[in-house]
C-alpha cells in the first residue's frame, strides 16, 4: 500500500471513530471492535514500537472500567498517526482533512465541500433529518441534482416535511431525491461531490460537532472509488421517500 492510500485510509478511521467510544455505558460490540481492528493495523506504519505496543494495550482494555482513559489514549495515538503520515505525504490536497470544533465550523466546512459541486451533491446518513436541507443544502448551487441516502426506521419523519416543502418551492430548479435502504444496510455518513469526490463524515449530520469535535476526511483513489460504488448500488435498490 502507498503512503497516499494509507493516509486516506487511517484518516477516514479517525473520522468514523465511535461516538460512544469513551463512553463507559454504551455497549461496546462488534461494529466497535472491528473499529479497533482496523485502528491498530492502519496505524502502525506510522507509529514507532512504544506508541504502537501503547495502541495495543489500550485497545486491550476497552472492555474495562478504564475504558474512557483507554479511548483518549487511543484518540492521541490514532491523531499522532495521521500527523506522521500528513508529513510523509507533503501538503494533502484542499479539503483533505477537515477539523470541525463546534456546529458554525462544520456547517462551513461542509459549505466549500458542496458549493464546488457542478452535477450532483450525494448526502449519506442513516438518521437523516431536515438539518440536511435546512443546513447543508441551501449553498449547492441551481441546477445541481441533490440526493439524500437514508435508512428506514432510522430516518426522521422531519426530513419528509422539509423535502415535501422544498420540492414544493424549487421544484425541478433545484432536484431533490431520498430514497431508504433496510436498517442495516448503511452506517456510513459521507458527502459525494459529482460522482467523484467522497467525504466521510466523523458523526452523524443532525449532530454534527455539537458535543464533541469531529473531522471530515475526502478519501481518494481505490478506497473513494470503492464507495461510491458501494452507495451506487444502495442507491439503485432503495426506496423513494417521496413515494411513501
Amino acid at each position: 500500500m502507498d503512503e497516499q492510500t494509507g493516509y486516506a485510509l487511517l484518516g477516514q478511521l479517525v473520522a468514523e471513530m465511535p461516538t460512544t467510544l469513551s463512553n463507559r455505558n454504551a455497549p461496546f460490540d462488534v461494529e466497535e471492535h472491528r473499529w479497533l481492528g482496523r485502528a491498530i493495523v492502519r496505524s502502525e506504519p506510522f507509529l514507532d514500537t512504544v506508541e504502537f505496543a501503547m495502541l495495543k494495550v489500550a485497545a486491550q482494555g476497552m472492555d474495562g472500567i478504564l475504558r474512557s482513559s483507554n479511548a483518549r489514549k487511543i484518540s492521541i495515538l490514532l491523531n499522532t498517526a495521521l500527523a506522521r503520515a500528513e508529513e510523509k505525504i507533503g501538503t494533502p490536497s484542499r479539503g483533505s482533512f477537515l477539523p470541525a470544533a463546534s456546529p458554525f465550523d462544520a456547517l462551513m466546512q461542509i459549505d466549500k465541500i458542496v458549493s464546488d459541486a457542478n452535477l450532483s451533491v450525494l448526502f449519506v446518513d442513516p438518521y437523516s433529518d431536515e438539518k440536511l436541507l435546512n443546513e447543508f443544502a441551501r449553498t449547492i448551487r441551481e441546477g445541481v441534482s441533490i440526493r439524500i441516502l437514508s435508512a428506514r426506521q432510522k430516518v426522521k419523519a422531519t426530513l419528509k416535511v422539509a423535502v415535501d416543502r422544498w420540492v414544493e418551492q424549487f421544484g425541478q430548479a433545484r432536484p431533490l431525491e431520498v430514497r431508504l435502504t433496510e436498517p442495516s444496510a448503511i452506517h456510513d455518513r459521507l458527502i459525494a461531490v459529482d460522482d467523484q469526490g467522497v467525504w466521510i463524515v466523523g458523526q452523524f449530520f443532525n449532530g454534527l460537532a455539537a458535543k464533541a469535535p469531529t473531522t471530515i476526511m475526502r478519501l481518494e483513489h481505490e478506497p473513494a472509488q470503492l464507495k461510491l460504488e458501494a452507495m451506487r448500488a444502495l442507491w439503485e435498490i432503495g426506496h423513494d421517500l417521496l413515494a411513501s
